[in-house]
């Protein structure tokens, strides 16, 4: 391991910063970064959560319905 000069990819304003844990993430091709940032508007967001989506997968799958 080698430190060289730190050089600045990207400015990382606006996007969510907390000192005890890590807010981004790297792509495994280490090409991209998935960070936070909050989006203006007056609706709220919303969140999707599929359960059981595998066995859903499996039964369209087997041409049967779920």
């Amino acid at each position: 391991f080698a430190l060289h000069r730190s050089t600045v990819l990207f400015s990382a304003t606006g996007f969510a910063a907390d000192f005890f844990h890590r807010q981004y993430a790297v792509a495994s091709d280490d090409r991209r970064f998935l960070m936070i940032r909050a989006v203006g508007g007056g609706a709220p967001d919303k969140l999707v959560v599929v359960e059981n989506w595998f066995e859903e997968l499996k039964a369209r799958d087997n041409g049967r319905k779920p």
